[in-house]
């Protein structure tokens, strides 16, 4: 199970080097297959260089706050939503490193949330990562 959260935290830092943010990163957009996680549904995906702005009416968990504000999504956003999902694993797996980078990453200021540089180097010095 840590081993998908470096696999998808991978996979978004892969999307954001490329230019792109999800936008909509959830556990339902979640793939496990193969002791492999894999990010799906990209019907949301934004340009980072044009970042969508909207108001929501509802309040989705996985959404950052700043966004469910109107604000721009950003990458720190992404990072917000990806902290979530590390949060519900570390849950179900009891893991003390992935609820601490899961509350990073849910930081209220997006300012202060890791990067996923950090969040990968992180899992990769508590031995988390592809062989």
């Amino acid at each position: 199970m840590a081993l998908l959260c470096y696999d998808i935290t991978d996979a978004l830092d892969h999307m954001h080097q490329r230019g792109y943010l999800h936008c909509d990163l959830k556990s339902n957009n979640v793939l496990v297959a193969q002791n492999k996680g894999f990010l799906i549904d990209f019907g949301k995906v934004c340009e980072i260089s044009r970042p969508k702005a909207k108001r929501y009416k509802e309040v989705y968990k996985h959404i950052a706050p700043e966004v469910l504000k109107g604000f721009p999504v950003t990458p720190a956003s992404d990072i917000y939503s990806l902290g979530r999902v590390l949060k519900a694993v570390a849950k179900k797996i009891n893991s003390t490193i992935l609820s601490q980078l899961g509350n990073a990453a849910t930081d209220l200021k997006p300012k202060q949330r890791p990067t996923l540089l950090k969040i990968l180097t992180t899992l990769n010095a508590q031995n988390i990562h592809k062989n």
